[in-house]
């Protein structure tokens, strides 16, 4: 009776545990759309499972170590009554995931060096067959050779034995090339097993993630299951094309993408979105600093230090954290080589790659997610010479800081005629855009047709728009640095979303005019984009007289007065208003002034920084002439540098 008891009572734990269905089923899960920023990616999995009452334990395995915990969420439609309980993201290691793979490839090498022995020993017998067949033919030979001294032979004989040694040695040959051949490609076979074998070894030492999802089940039936998470090494940058036409004053703009990744993952036939937000895990408005004042101290103008040519100097590596595995970055700052003043404006590119900035106003560029290795840099600007420097090392996490400086330069720029055109031909091929979603702070481009983006880090590059967008054409020219009228072309963003900072390839009635970066412009922000030089109008600055005075002996007076002519040309059939740019030198020193003379501040525009614009309206073949004439006042016994 009292065994009764207890085998009921074991029973009755049994029929609870099968009851509450505390069971761990994986969940055969595949990526079915990724949302990419510019730095990470959000990866959404899908799976289907089939639902008994009880509580259960779905576990989508085999996941990027690199998802963030944090940012888990499982979601799912279902037939059946369910609620999701817990979630939790575990770490474990993958000797016992790569196990199976393992034994599979070891029993297919076993195979293979099976193989690889038999041939041998197939090649050993064939040359043992060849060695006696040629032997044989050796001692035929010095037969015939004695039986032509001694008796008459037989032709018969001859011929019946020449023909076996013959074919003997085709049969032979031909089994030992086959048998060679085989082992040949059974070895690159061998060779193929070894690289997978040690491929699988070396991802067992890897660690791998697992979501765990704990549901509750009130009703058996079907669900389809959800997570999504967020991975770092996944991004997208702009690159885009401008075609400008002078006939419809319009500017084709085509926005691409280019997208790398190297998550782990592969995103196999996903849904691809891009948006232009910057998420962060943790979303905080910074706190105020302390603010003091002191007393201004004197300025030492920091020059940068020069190697052997040296107008370029690396300074050191700083470790950055925030880039993406695989890349780093490269910062710092431009300088005037003759002043050391700051340039803002300067381009820095990488050559062969779509990696480049522009300097701020403060003469700073940085250039981020670079791929690691060593590149050449090349910094250029109006007016001043190019520098190339060859072997700049980008190292993984960490930012290159330079400083370098370059030295005034009249700048040697390709020509554009700008002529009539005809009408651009139509295109035959059309390009599917993505569909835009803009909200208060960001964009969402979603594309059209799903996508194939392995886990290489190597870039796929997509369309995901293209705008019309108006351009109103400007003439400009600053003699003092060439003698050239340039062409731009000014453009409001009026699309429904931000365009992001990236490189630009311009294109001017079909020709290619111009490469340049275009740093992020908002809506309704404008830009420009250079299209090249006009040689129908013409420029030229002359200096017409330098006149030095001095008043006084002791203490006196020196006055330096400069007097130029610009000269402007306008040689097109049509009307043009040219913006002229000169400028004045800004004096450091309360001993010395600087006067402008000609022309009246009122027909001119004169900023801070002393730089003087004209606006000149030209009419068909009509030459103007603008007088430009200031006076530089110093004491006698004071030398002034900057002077030209």
């Amino acid at each position: 009776m009292k065994a009764n008891k207890y085998c009921f009572i074991l029973i009755t734990l049994v029929t609870s545990v099968f009851a509450s269905g505390q069971s761990r089923l994986d969940v055969n899960s595949r990526v079915v759309s990724a949302t990419v920023f510019s730095d990470r990616a959000l990866v959404t999995r899908e799976g289907s499972v089939t639902l008994s009452r009880g509580t259960h334990k779905f576990v989508f395995s085999n996941l990027t170590p690199g998802l963030v915990d944090e940012s888990v969420r499982v979601s799912g439609k279902s037939t059946a009554g369910l609620k999701i309980l817990d979630v939790q993201v575990e770490l474990r290691y993958s000797a016992d995931i790569q196990e199976k793979t393992d034994r599979t490839l070891q029993n297919k090498l076993d195979s293979l060096k099976a193989e690889d022995r038999l041939a041998a020993d197939n090649i050993a017998i064939a040359n043992s067959q060849k060695n006696f067949i040629e032997s044989l033919q050796v001692e035929t030979a010095k037969n015939i050779s004695q039986n032509m001294t001694g008796q008459k032979p037989e032709v018969q004989d001859w011929q019946a034995m020449l023909a076996f040694i013959n074919n003997g040695l085709k049969k032979v040959y031909a089994e030992l090339r086959k048998q060679k051949d085989t082992r040949q490609e059974v070895r690159e076979a061998i060779k193929g097993v070894e690289q997978e074998l040690q491929k699988h070894r070396t991802l067992s030492r890897r660690s791998f993630k697992k979501i765990v999802v704990t549901i509750a089940v009130e009703t058996p039936g079907n669900a389809s299951l959800q997570t999504s998470y967020i991975v770092h090494d996944a991004s997208w940058s702009p690159l885009y094309d401008a075609r400008v036409s002078s006939q419809n004053k319009k500017l084709e703009l085509t926005y691409y993408a280019t997208i790398r990744q190297n998550t782990g993952e592969h995103w196999k036939d996903v849904a691809l979105t891009l948006s232009t937000a910057q998420p962060l895990l943790t979303q905080a408005l910074p706190e105020l600093q302390s603010w003091f004042v002191d007393v201004k101290r004197p300025i030492r103008r920091i020059r940068p230090k020069r190697t052997h040519s040296s107008l370029f100097t690396v300074l050191n590596y700083g470790r950055m954290s925030r880039l993406r595995s695989g890349t780093g970055a490269i910062m710092g700052t431009i300088r005037d080589g003759e002043t050391g003043d700051f340039l803002p404006g300067a381009n820095v590119i990488l050559k062969g790659t779509h990696h480049g900035a522009a300097t701020d106003k403060n003469g700073i560029f940085k250039i981020e997610n670079v791929p690691a290795g060593e590149y050449q840099l090349q910094v250029s600007f109006i007016g001043y010479r190019n520098i190339n420097v060859t072997r700049v090392k980008i190292k993984q996490k960490h930012v290159t800081q330079i400083e370098a400086s370059l030295p005034p330069e009249a700048l040697e720029i390709s020509e554009l005629a700008i002529i009539s055109a005809e009408p651009q031909a139509e295109r035959e091929l059309g390009y599917a855009t993505a569909d835009v979603h803009s909200n208060r702070i960001s964009a969402v481009f979603e594309l059209p047709t799903k996508s194939d983006i392995p886990s290489d880090d190597t870039p796929h590059k997509v369309t995901i728009a293209i705008e019309q967008l108006d351009v109103q054409f400007a003439y400009m020219t600053i003699p003092r640095i060439t003698p050239k009228v340039f062409l731009e072309g000014k453009v409001v963003n009026s699309t429904a979303y931000p365009l992001l900072a990236g490189n630009v390839n311009v294109f001017f009635e079909d020709e290619f005019v111009n490469r340049t970066f275009l740093e992020t412009i908002v809506r309704t922000d404008s830009f420009q984009l250079s299209l090249g030089i006009d040689e129908a109008i013409k420029v030229d600055r002359k200096l017409i007289k330098k006149f030095t005075e001095s008043k006084g002996v002791f203490g006196g007076k020196r006055k330096i007065t400069y007097e130029y002519e610009i000269h402007l040309t306008n040689n097109r059939p049509t009307a043009e208003e040219i913006r002229v740019s000169d400028q004045l030198p800004i004096s450091r020193n309360e001993k010395i002034k600087i006067r402008l003379l000609v022309p009246d501040e009122k027909q001119i525009k004169l900023d801070k920084l002393n730089r003087i614009t004209w606006l000149v309206h030209l009419q068909p073949n009509e030459t103007k002439i603008l007088p430009f004439e200031y006076q530089i006042e110093f004491p006698e016994s004071t030398t002034v540098y900057g002077l030209e």
